[in-house]
């Protein structure tokens, strides 16, 4: 990084002076980026890009006085020499053991202080982590959240929509014999209105409703395909953006059943997988898991319950599960389609350890204790078990890459 050109009334570079015990140097947001710095003399001070104070070459070597990145200091610090540090963001104090009893560096880069403990020796220290940090969440693309919370919204637009056209062009009828919408026809006015609209805003296949097959039982999804509109543009704008990830390149590209799309919704609702942006540190993967709501609590996966909110993201639940119905769908080329087939054979015959609100029609009882489970409650398990290996390997490459780029490791 080049340093910051220096006025010609500015007294040239020069080594750093053990500087007296009522003189403070200060590191100012220069200091983090490189540049210069003026001591209390006139004395200019070269910053590398890591904050370290350089020397003339050939000159006693003096107090270190600099900060660089790494591990993450909050709040007051005291070296052992009596050095207070004031470190408000996540850097490093690089001290000599020859500076002077009384030394102070404040930090003015505003940062999370931590709370405090106390040293062998008797020196305060306040922060978060007393360990070298990485590179904080990096892997976070905010634009690419961006992205896709702009996804969201217009896809609920485009549903909402759908649902009218639904009700316009419908002819079902429910049990008692009324019908559920008016029964227009496809070349009705209001019709032709409402589905010009859809092609504005939906994708180039808008799905808007099922209608029952005249073959078979079951009901068939009923499509229309258009020319794309703005979920069409959002859509591409997400996977662009998702292509120039790490994450896809290292994980998302090679496994099977993950698409770009999904996998984009998946990173907007995660931020960086490895990191718990609210604590300021690395991850534990039992923590993503809980993040994405596969935990388990005694031996129960977490459900929502009425008037309690939720301890997970449900957007990132969300997209797990569909990224799990993918693979899927792609059947034995994908290696966690076996997982699925596995997991769903060793429940086969399980019975209920406990009372289960699943296995049941809303608003009945629970199934009974000792009760088999049933075939949808088997293949949610075996939808987990999907997930929950996939964000496995998403955290060992998320993690993989914070540890490549960390600078004081390379």
């Amino acid at each position: 990084m080049t340093a910051a050109r220096v006025p010609e009334d500015r007294p040239p570079l020069v080594a750093v002076p053990d500087l007296p015990a009522d003189q403070m140097a200060t590191a100012s947001h220069d200091v983090l980026v490189g540049g210069e710095q003026t001591t209390p003399e006139g004395q200019v001070l070269a910053v590398t890009h890591y904050g370290r104070a350089l020397r003339g070459q050939g000159l006693p070597i003096g107090p270190v006085l600099g900060v660089t990145q790494g591990e993450i200091a909050g709040g007051d610090q005291a070296t052992p020499e009596g050095h207070h540090c004031r470190d408000t963001q996540e850097v490093r104090a690089l001290r000599g053991s020859d500076s002077p009893a009384s030394h102070q560096i404040s930090d003015t880069q505003a940062r999370r202080a931590g709370g405090g403990s106390t040293s062998p020796e008797g020196h305060t220290n306040r922060g978060p982590h007393n360990r070298r940090a990485l590179r904080g969440p990096f892997l976070r693309d905010a634009f690419l959240g961006s992205l896709a919370q702009a996804l969201d919204d217009v896809e609920q637009l485009r549903k909402a929509t759908a649902n009218r056209y639904w009700e316009l062009t419908t002819t079902e009828k429910d049990d008692k014999g009324v019908s559920l919408g008016k029964g227009l026809p496809y070349d009705h006015p209001d019709v032709t209105t409402l589905r010009n609209l859809l092609f504005e805003i939906g994708p180039k296949e808008i799905p808007i409703g099922k209608e029952q097959d005249p073959v078979g039982k079951k009901k068939k999804q009923v499509k229309l395909k258009g020319p794309g509109g703005v979920e069409h543009t959002a859509i591409k704008a997400l996977e662009a953006r998702l292509r120039t990830h790490p994450l896809w390149e290292t994980w998302g590209r090679h496994t099977m059943g993950v698409g770009p799309k999904q996998f984009g919704r998946l990173l907007g609702a995660l931020g960086d997988p490895y990191w718990n942006e609210r604590d300021d540190c690395p991850r534990t993967m039992s923590a993503l898991m809980k993040y994405c709501g596969f935990d388990v609590t005694d031996g129960v996966a977490p459900r929502k319950q009425k008037g309690q909110k939720a301890g997970w993201s449900s957007a990132a639940r969300m997209r797990m599960w569909n990224i799990s119905q993918s693979v899927i769908k792609t059947g034995k080329k994908s290696p966690h389609y076996e997982l699925y087939v596995a997991t769903k054979a060793h429940y086969e015959d399980a019975l209920h350890s406990r009372p289960c609100p699943r296995c049941t029609k809303q608003g009945k009882p629970p199934a009974p204790v000792g009760s088999p489970l049933t075939k949808a409650h088997i293949a949610a398990r075996g939808e987990r078990a999907i997930s929950k290996a996939m964000l496995k390997e998403l955290w060992r490459a998320s993690r993989d890459l914070h540890e490549a780029s960390d600078p004081l490791r390379n």
